[in-house]
């Protein structure tokens, strides 16, 4: 019998004790023998809980170590990206042809770079936020207009083809 089967079984049988006309000792003995049941039941379901408990442990120390060893590649890649353009850029090269890639520097499009107190105008609230609207706030430094509080910064990234 499946665990909710039993379950019903002893319900219904626990509901027949205080029937008087039904033989008690009969029903105590199918109770009890419900109850051993039911706690096989119990204990394989608790040894398959445990198996699983291992099994997401192991995964979860998993997730860690490959996320540990992601950020490591990752910073690795970070640096020497980094270290090529800034080579690049010392001895004045904007492009360079490597076997079958093309090494480039190539201009980033302007980014804002927030430098005093932002206008109410240019401001998005979020609750518990304010958050400078930096698309809002370069579309009006692209079209000539200047503020103390903001500029366009124009930077440099390397380009891997």
């Amino acid at each position: 019998m499946k665990l909710y089967e039993l379950t019903e079984a002893y319900k219904n049988i626990a509901e027949l004790m205080d029937d008087e006309t039904m033989d008690t000792a009969v029903l105590e003995t199918a109770l009890q023998e419900i109850e051993a049941q039911i706690e096989v039941k119990a204990e394989n379901s608790a040894i398959i809980l445990k198996g699983l408990d291992g099994e997401i442990d192991m995964f979860k120390a998993e997730e860690k170590r490959l996320a540990e060893r992601r950020k490591t590649l990752e910073n690795k890649r970070n640096w020497l990206k980094g270290y090529l353009k800034d080579e690049l850029e010392k001895i004045g090269k904007d492009k360079v042809k490597a076997g079958v890639f093309t090494v480039a520097l190539q201009n980033n499009p302007p980014a804002v770079e927030i430098t005093g107190d932002v206008p109410a105008e240019f401001v998005t609230i979020i609750p518990e936020q304010t958050l400078p609207d930096k698309k809002r706030i370069a579309e009006y430094l692209k079209a000539g207009n200047n503020a103390e509080w903001a500029r366009l910064r124009h930077g440099r990234s390397l380009r891997v083809r």
